[in-house]
C-alpha cells in the first residue's frame, strides 16, 4: 500500500496509524512487488518467444519451446502468488485495525461495534472505515 500520495491530505494522527500499519505489512508488500515485476516481464517474453518459435521458424525446436513454456508457467504461478499475498496483506491490515479499535478506551461501544462490523462485512473499504474510526475516536476524546 502506497500512502505517499495520501499523506498530503491526511491529518498527522491518521498518517501515524497508517505508517504503523505499513511497517507491519511491508515485508509482504515488498515480496508482492518483486513477484509482480518479475512476472510482468517473464510472461510476455515467454508468449512472444513461443509464438515466434512455433509459427515463424521452419524447424520447430522443442527444447526452447519447453523452456519458454516453463518460464510462462512460472510467471503465471508468480501472479497467483501475488494474489495470495495481496489477500494476506489485506487480512493483516484488517486484524491490525481491529486490534487498534479494541485499544480505543472510552469510545461508545455501539459505535465501535459498527466500525468492526463494517470492517468484517466489507474489507475492501477497510482503509476508509479505519480513517472514519480514527476521526470518530479523535472527536470522542475531544482533541
Amino acid at each position: 500500500m502506497n500512502l505517499q500520495s495520501m499523506k498530503v491530505s491526511m491529518p498527522t494522527y491518521m498518517s501515524k496509524e497508517f505508517e504503523k500499519m505499513e511497517k507491519i505489512t511491508e515485508p509482504k508488500t515488498k515480496k508482492m512487488r518483486r513477484y509482480s515485476l518479475v512476472s510482468l516481464f517473464m510472461l510476455p517474453m515467454a508468449v512472444f518467444n513461443i509464438i515466434s518459435l512455433v509459427f515463424f521458424t521452419e524447424t520447430m525446436a522443442v527444447v526452447p519451446v519447453l523452456l519458454f513454456s516453463a518460464a510462462g508457467a512460472v510467471a503465471l504461478a508468480l501472479q497467483k502468488e501475488v494474489k495470495v499475498l495481496l489477500k494476506e496483506v489485506q487480512e493483516m491490515m484488517v486484524s491490525y485495525m481491529k486490534e487498534r479499535m479494541d485499544k480505543a478506551a472510552g469510545m461508545n461501544p455501539i459505535r465501535l461495534n459498527r466500525f468492526k462490523t463494517e470492517l468484517e462485512e466489507n474489507p475492501n473499504q477497510s482503509v476508509k472505515v479505519f480513517a472514519e474510526f480514527l476521526e470518530a475516536e479523535r472527536e470522542w476524546s475531544g482533541e
